[in-house]
């Protein structure tokens, strides 16, 4: 096998005969002009739909007016990648079993849907060793075979995705003149593809364009690749290892790559041929992870150096975009520094999701394997503490004591879960502590006990004593002339206790403005709604005649959560923060029901629990 071709075993014979496929059912196929003479809403057809690039291009092409039909794997968990749109249609099915999906456009082409353009994102092994897999070669076939299928549903054009693993090992600015010189099976299938797509449609008389797409970035890419998993590194805590970093790259921001392939769509009459997509220019590795670095946690330390180049290191990867410009009148909008920080703020969101998940199925799994009760009142308060603990509280786990730390009391301590959830996920013990909950012998009682784990600030189980112990907590940091601040978490059932007003009374007395009571308001207390002893609008009126700075938050939105958590006092008053809250959140067959109170799932609950939190029984 030499660089520029593969083989022609099994799997190229079958790029050949999807060739002549192609030329076939072009002679059968209608024409249709350019997507300006045809309807206000043109239709487009997405393959590799929930990709990174594909789905980027279903919203771009949905923004500019057309009507998309997508092509989605089944079981995919990347549906949510695309938008509900009325304009939008996925239709489930893949490229090794086109007939079932092709036979529903062949029908909406009959009833005179009018198909301007089909778009070929999807690609089997994009990375990792994948990357060099005899699997790559099937992908040639597929390819072309999608020709076929355009020009049987009468698109006047294809466009397909290259990429710059095609030319091999670049050093510079490269045009599409240059020569190809693949180092993988993955460059050397998509070269084959691409030749052997653009015969095709020039045998079907079908305008094809074969894009070779550079390094492309942004919000869901895969953790894998370089700007996001350096995003995700320092977003984490850790000091990355790099190499010198003298590299020179061009990156190109997703939404940026989408636009050019839709413009290309839409220019009046594209020629045929390869069209090389990157920014057009190219900036140092070490340039480029700083602006990450500024993004993610200003002032971290990057071990430039700490890590040799590849003996295979490409160090200047830069496209030269004319062709694309002067073709469609493309140019990239999103600055780098800009791009840079919309991934890096997406990939905070992914990571904060990642924790939240990891968290409620810890908690339905303890209350599984112990068979204890209360899993829906943790699930209801778990993004609370994720919120405290994560974004909120002045903490360090490798010094829980400390006496300057800011404190929390959990006073629905029956939820006891969900704090010992957090607190493994913080770092502050192994999650294996997690498995000795509530059973025989093990570290961590039902009911909270500070001696039994690091970050349990104070014990608890008797509903209205966790609000006197923090006004004690709080109270005692001022006295020690120290500024740590005291959240309680108490359940808005719990406030029917008398002995949480005594307290109020006393922390509103003593203007302990560093103390913050978090009421959980999930609507239930133990045998019905809050609602018939004491409405929402009563509460927070209650805490407003015990002289309480109050305010209303939705207990699963983390970021307004957060921001109301750590804004101080404004007058110097304790504050209390009605968090509105589902009992059971995020389990359907959990929420908002007062059964969940006092059952624990079965394995098949459980299992169900977990694939919908976003995982799998082990």
């Amino acid at each position: 096998m030499d660089g520029n071709t593969v083989n022609r075993g099994a799997k190229g014979l079958a790029a050949e005969a999807a060739v002549d496929e192609a030329l076939k059912t072009a002679s059968e196929s209608p024409r249709h002009g350019s997507p300006h003479e045809e309807a206000a809403l043109p239709a487009a057809i997405v393959t590799g739909a929930t990709g990174f690039i594909g789905a980027a291009l279903c919203r771009a092409l949905l923004a500019r007016g057309w009507r998309v039909y997508a092509l989605v794997r089944p079981r995919t968990d990347r549906r949510s990648r695309l938008p509900d749109h009325p304009q939008l249609r996925c239709f489930h099915g893949c490229l090794e079993d086109p007939e079932p999906w092709t036979s529903e456009l062949r029908r909406l082409a009959g009833e005179g849907e009018r198909f301007a353009a089909f778009f070929h994102l999807a690609w089997h092994g994009v990375g990792g060793q994948a990357r060099n897999d005899c699997s790559q070669l099937a992908n040639i076939a597929w390819t072309v075979q999608t020709v076929g299928i355009a020009a049987k549903l009468g698109c006047r054009l294809w466009i397909g995705a290259g990429s710059q693993a095609e030319y091999g090992r670049l050093e510079g600015r490269a045009d599409e003149s240059h020569p190809e010189a693949p180092t993988t099976l993955y460059g050397r299938a998509k070269l084959e593809a691409g030749r052997q797509a653009l015969a095709a449609a020039a045998a079907a008389e079908l305008t094809a364009c074969w894009v070779r797409v550079f390094s492309v970035y942004g919000p869901d890419d895969d953790e894998g690749w370089f700007i996001p998993g350096l995003a995700a590194q320092l977003l984490e805590g850790d000091t990355p290892r790099m190499t010198p970093g003298l590299q020179r790259w061009d990156y190109l921001y997703v939404d940026d790559a989408a636009s050019a392939f839709a413009a290309l769509a839409e220019a009046p009459d594209p020629p045929s041929g390869v069209y090389n997509l990157g920014s057009g220019e190219s900036r140092t590795i070490r340039d480029i992870a700083a602006l990450v670095r500024d993004a993610a946690a200003p002032g971290a330390e990057l071990r430039f150096g700490a890590l040799p180049y590849r003996r295979d290191q490409v160090m200047h990867l830069e496209a030269d975009t004319a062709k694309l410009a002067a073709t469609a009148g493309w140019q990239p909008r999103v600055p780098l520094a800009e791009g840079i920080a919309r991934t890096v703020r997406a990939e905070r969101q992914r990571l904060e999701r990642k924790k939240r998940l990891s968290i409620k199925r810890s908690i339905v799994t303890m209350a599984y394997r112990s068979g204890s009760s209360h899993v829906g009142t943790a699930l209801s308060c778990a993004d609370i503490l994720y919120a405290l603990y994560f974004r909120v509280m002045r903490i360090d786990p490798g010094r829980p004591d400390a006496p300057e730390r800011d404190k929390l009391v959990l006073s629905k301590a029956h939820g006891s879960t969900a704090l010992y959830a957090t607190l493994a996920e913080r770092g502050y013990f192994p999650r294996e502590w997690l498995d000795e909950y509530a059973v025989d012998g093990g570290r961590l009682p039902g009911h909270l006990d500070r001696e039994s784990a690091p970050g349990i600030d104070a014990s608890a189980g008797s509903l209205g004593h966790g609000l006197p112990v923090a006004v004690g907590l709080a109270l005692a940091d001022r006295l020690a002339g120290r500024d740590s601040r005291t959240f309680a978490v108490l359940g808005d059932g719990e406030c029917n206790e008398g002995s949480v007003w005594e307290a109020a009374m006393m922390a509103s007395a003593l203007r302990l403005g560093g103390l913050t009571a978090v009421v959980d308001c999930n609507g239930w207390q133990g045998f019905g709604r809050t609602e018939e002893l004491q409405p929402f609008d009563r509460l927070r009126e209650r805490w407003s005649s015990f002289g309480w700075e109050t305010a209303v938050a939705d207990g699963h939105d983390i970021g307004a959560l957060a921001e109301t958590l750590a804004a101080p006092s404004s007058t110097g008053a304790p504050k209390a923060v009605l968090a509105r809250t589902v009992k059971g959140y995020g389990v359907d067959f959990m929420a908002d029901t007062l059964e969940w109170h006092y059952r624990s799932p079965n394995g098949e609950q459980w299992r169900e629990a977990l694939r919908q939190l976003g995982g799998d029984a082990k």
